[in-house]
């Protein structure tokens, strides 16, 4: 299954249409899905310091391991680069992404967790 990630950015938000049957849920600061009801959101809030503090990441039980966090986190981290902000990775999933997984690129803009304590 392809995912397309949109965004909103009069809503803050970015969102997945998980099929064509698929909802998409509006919540400020969301990257999220919906599918029957359920959703899979990243959520994050803006530091005055351009800084983007990622706090949690959330995938159903019945759509975990398909890949859809990670689309998710790349996305956040992409429009984070491109708006020339770092990234605090407050969340545990977003912080093992940025430790074992993110590339060269996406770990210039890491923050580490202790630098906004």
């Amino acid at each position: 299954m392809a995912l397309r990630v949109e965004h909103s950015k009069k809503a803050l938000e970015f969102f997945i249409r998980m099929s064509n049957e698929g909802k998409h849920f509006s919540v400020l600061s969301i990257f999220c899905s919906v599918l029957d009801n359920t959703r899979s959101i990243l959520q994050y809030r803006k530091h005055p310091d351009n800084v983007m503090d990622i706090y949690h990441t959330e995938v159903p039980v019945e759509h975990q391991g398909k890949g859809i966090a990670k689309v998710l986190v790349n996305e956040a981290f992409q429009y984070a680069a491109e708006n020339n902000m770092k990234i605090l990775p407050t969340c545990t999933y977003v912080d093992r992404f940025a430790r074992k997984f993110a590339n060269d690129e996406q770990k210039r803009i890491v923050l580490p967790l202790d630098s906004h304590l």
